[in-house]
């Protein structure tokens, strides 16, 4: 995963290389197309962000993925039942429980 920042806006954008696990075929396959004036782009469903961004906040406890995730989940539509399934298969409860509102 790597960042494109526009230092104008300050627009930035998470860019997620598509590697063979069962997530990234998941989220190739439920991509979303939105409107960028009179072109567009392709984006990740914000599921498959969150679950990223579980994986991160695993691995190195950032609390900006702790932040990304609650205002995620208060800002946007998310298939919870698919973000819960995946984190039990993924082994994410811990950072789940986390993320949840207090």
């Amino acid at each position: 995963m790597f960042n494109l920042i526009h230092h104008a806006s300050q627009f930035k954008a998470d860019l997620y290389l598509a590697a063979r696990d069962p997530l990234h075929a998941w989220a190739l396959s439920n991509r979303r197309r939105i409107s960028l004036g009179e072109s567009g782009a392709w984006i990740a469903p914000p599921e498959y962000v969150i679950l990223r961004k579980l994986e991160y906040l695993r691995e190195g406890a950032q609390d900006k993925h702790r932040r990304d995730i609650r205002f995620m989940l208060a800002a946007t539509e998310v298939d919870r039942a698919f973000v819960e399934a995946e984190v039990t298969r993924l082994g994410l409860h811990a950072q789940w429980r986390e993320c949840q509102p207090d």
